[in-house]
């Protein structure tokens, strides 16, 4: 067992709370009361250990509620710089807020208006994906006019079409290269999320009997070699109305697959929502039994059973990076819980064989050369690290190199 308590209940939304996201200490939360919150949590002066014993609380932003959808708001997601908080709703609309003031900067929809039920940024919030009623799924491009204003300007990219269910869930793959969509027909897909090709990679059909309700990827991800090139394999979670958490590792190498690794089994209900913890060491799932389950992700073992919403579904959940879980429910309410560090991390400790895993807290584009060099060491190509370094290759140029690139300037591949 590890140690986990109730910190605090928010209260202020008059209808089921439909979604959830953490950036720092900044909360957002959304219902089907048409609103989106913002919460911030509240710093002694004296503070300054995150991960020492310490009174938490929330207060809801002056600018809080932010009204704008005529209908529930199905999603909200922060991006990863914290700029922009973007909110999707049943009035097919997205509103993108920003998230320091609570002003209006934009708001897209899909060509023919249906509702959007989920939408998510990637690592280095170049892309956006929504996802909706339409069974399409639509790429944006996000182009900066004014970085000082924060004034954002979106450009449609590319619909991917393959899904004959509504869309239900959504994630890019930690690097920002793939993109997974799900839906209620029990499908996931797997996209080329930088060149916005609409050709499905990989897919999985029935991965959910009942359809699927709740996807996420893991930030950590094995780097393996194939012909000189590196690829990821990466770690994603799904849950359903089958009452299952699955785990599934995406492989990128030349020929996309998708294969089932584990099926973890404790819920008595519908599994709503399924969330990572921002180190990967954790995964958490929400459902209609009011139980969430925090699971060790490596093992499949439950690390903790938490019962603190009262009615019906706990529909959502989202950590901090600082040891905070939310959760939200159609008792209106939002529950923080505090997870004891040190505990879950003394838990989630295996035997099992430990890979060579990419920095999970730093974005991949903010790699230095420094990152570069020290990741390349780490996967033994230390004999290519001076040649990185000589050539100044940081995590934008990494991510952006070819084989044409490899070949005439490192004489890789």
């Amino acid at each position: 067992m590890c140690d986990v308590e109730i910190v605090q209940v928010l209260e202020g939304h008059t209808s089921d709370v439909m979604g959830c996201d953490f950036y720092n200490g900044c909360l957002a939360t959304c219902s089907g009361d048409k609103n989106v919150r913002i919460w911030f949590q509240k710093l002694e002066e004296n503070e300054i250990d995150l991960d020492s014993k310490r009174q938490i609380h929330f207060y809801e932003a002056e600018f809080s509620p932010l009204l704008g959808h005529t209908y529930g708001v199905n999603c909200v997601r922060f991006s990863p710089f914290g700029t922009l908080l973007a909110s999707c709703s049943t009035d097919g609309r997205v509103i993108l807020w920003n998230a320091q003031d609570g002003k209006k900067l934009d708001e897209i929809r899909h060509l023919e208006g249906p509702p959007i039920r989920v939408c998510c940024f990637s690592s280095a919030s170049a892309m956006f994906a929504t996802g909706g009623d339409d069974e399409k799924v639509v790429l944006w491009d996000i182009a900066t006019k004014s970085v000082i204003r924060h004034i954002f300007k979106f450009y449609y990219f590319r619909v991917l079409e393959g899904h004959e269910a509504m869309i239900t869930a959504l994630a890019f793959t930690p690097d920002g290269i793939f993109l997974l969509s799900c839906s209620t027909a029990g499908e996931i897909m797997l996209w080329d999320a930088r060149y916005g090709h609409g050709k499905c990679l990989s897919s999985v059909t029935n991965a959910h009997d009942l359809g699927i309700l709740g996807c996420d990827s893991s930030p950590q991800y094995e780097a393996v070699s194939e012909n000189g090139f590196l690829v990821g394999n990466y770690t994603i979670a799904t849950c359903g109305n089958d009452d299952f958490v699955k785990l599934w590792c995406v492989e990128a190498s030349s020929t996309k697959r998708i294969s089932l690794k584990n099926t973890l089994e404790g819920h008595s209900g519908n599994v709503i929502s399924c969330r990572f913890s921002c180190d990967g060491k954790i995964l958490a799932s929400t459902g209609g039994d009011r139980v969430v389950i925090l699971w060790n992700p490596k093992t499949g073992e439950v690390l903790q059973k938490l019962e603190g919403h009262n009615r019906y579904a706990v529909t959502c959940c989202a950590f901090s990076n600082s040891a905070l879980l939310a959760t939200g429910s159609n008792d209106k309410t939002v529950v923080l819980w505090n997870l004891d560090k040190k505990s879950i991390d003394d838990l989630s400790k295996t035997n099992i064989k430990e890979f060579k895993i990419l920095p999970a807290k730093k974005s991949f584009l903010s790699w230095t050369v420094e990152d570069v060099r020290s990741w390349l060491k780490s996967l033994n190509l230390e004999e290519f690290s001076e040649a990185f370094s000589a050539n100044s290759i940081d995590g934008k140029e990494l991510m952006y190199l070819n084989h044409e690139n490899l070949l005439c300037i490192f004489k890789i591949g």
